[in-house]
């Protein structure tokens, strides 16, 4: 009785982190999809944070 508790509790958790990886990749490519938005202030590159200057200031894209 104690293993299929274990069991079950281990596929609930096992189930609860695919969720958690799922709707952290979903965050991570609607990040990134924004992102393409913005454009920096400092040398005119496009990203969500400057891959040249590193800066993090942005103005919105036309």
């Amino acid at each position: 009785m104690a293993e299929t508790s274990s069991k079950l509790i281990k596929q609930i958790l096992e189930t609860i982190r695919e969720r958690a990886e799922y709707a952290l990749k979903q965050l991570q490519a609607a990040e990134e999809e924004r992102s393409m938005r913005w454009i920096c202030r400092e040398c005119g590159y496009t990203a969500g944070r400057c891959p040249r200057c590193k800066n993090t200031l942005f103005e919105v894209a036309n």
